[in-house]
């Protein structure tokens, strides 16, 4: 499984020039190019200048930040600096000065914004499970767009006053953006690949803007079997592997499906197949089962299970367990159960 990624746009304001700056015949424009394209807060932003009107290679060049003075060299045409806080702005200036006089002016207000994408799948764990559920074969996942901007004046702009534009593997999906559609659904289809979940947030007036983008991977999902204790329940933290001792007369085991697109284990859409040395069990359509031994001979046997989703085809998972008896010293009573 892929982890997400996050990427946050800023804002871009076109501010008034410097007061000192007015009035002195600027009317030629930059090109400036910032790398990384879309800064986050807090993040290193390099600026490099060029121009295709003028020869600025012997130029003097100045750099502003918030209208200070960072740096002022001839022909330094590349300039660092890093973005304040979210929603913070920071205001970058560059002035040239050619060498035959000309004045060229670029400058720009950077407001970071941030939003974090966390999704769910809409799979089944069983209780106090503190993994995270996977996104299974042909499954629902539900993605939230988690935005951080702020006003001017430092207050938090609530998540469902901004707009919201989703795309799915790099196509909008329109029904699902808009004003206030702060959380995305989809289901995966066959083939079943990674899907590409990308968010872009903005401001009604599009003067905060951020992106996200999470790269969810689809996996099989996951059978595992249990012993029921008559006491202590399902022991959740030891499942079974081959071979299992048999040491009691008889062992309930129980069936968990993980990841698998239901409420509950026992869910309708699932459908339990039990197999005893491959021969198929009829009347065992649940996902437990009660093994007892009813000699007192040594051996094995295999039992298996299947899990199969009636909604979606993909969804299927297999699980077997080898289990071993020892020679047993007397005759063991006859009960119900399944013989292994």
């Amino acid at each position: 499984m892929r982890v997400f990624y996050r990427i946050a746009l800023l804002g871009i304001v076109f501010a008034p020039l410097f007061v000192w700056a007015q009035g002195l015949g600027i009317v030629e424009e930059l090109v400036v190019t910032v790398t990384p394209e879309r800064p986050g807060a807090n993040e290193q932003v390099d600026v490099s200048v060029e121009s295709y009107t003028a020869d600025i290679s012997g130029a003097r060049i100045s750099f502003f930040i918030n209208d200070v003075l960072q740096a002022r060299e001839v022909g330094q045409k590349n300039f660092s600096f890093v973005t304040g806080p979210s929603g913070t702005p920071t205001k970058f200036a560059v002035i040239v000065e050619t060498l035959d006089g000309r004045l060229l002016h670029k400058e720009f207000t950077l407001r970071p914004a941030d939003v974090t994408l966390l999704w769910q799948a809409n799979g089944y764990t069983p209780p106090f499970y503190k993994g995270k559920g996977l996104f299974p074969f042909q499954g629902t996942v539900i993605v939230a767009a988690i935005p951080s901007f702020l006003n001017s004046d430092g207050s938090s702009i609530p998540a469902e006053s901004l707009v919201y534009t989703w795309k799915e593997d790099g196509k909008v999906i329109g029904d699902a953006s808009g004003y206030g559609q702060s959380t995305f659904f989809f289901k995966g289809g066959v083939p079943m690949r990674t899907k590409v979940i990308s968010v872009e947030v903005n401001t009604t007036d599009n003067t905060i803007l951020a992106s996200a983008f999470t790269e969810i991977e689809p996996v099989q999902p996951r059978l595992i079997l249990y012993e029921n204790n008559p006491i202590y329940g399902i022991q959740f933290l030891h499942p079974l592997k081959s071979p299992l001792a048999l040491d009691d007369i008889e062992v309930r085991l129980s069936a968990i499906p993980f990841f698998f697109e239901a409420g509950r284990r026992t869910d309708p859409l699932l459908s339990y197949s039990w197999q005893a040395n491959y021969n198929p069990l009829p009347t065992e359509k649940k996902p437990d089962i009660v093994l007892r031994r009813t000699g007192e001979e040594g051996g094995s046997a295999n039992v298996s299970l299947s899990v199969q989703h009636s909604e979606n085809d993909f969804e299927a998972s297999r699980a077997s367990l080898e289990i071993t008896f020892e020679q047993r010293a007397f005759s063991a009573p006859v009960g119900s159960g399944t013989q292994p």
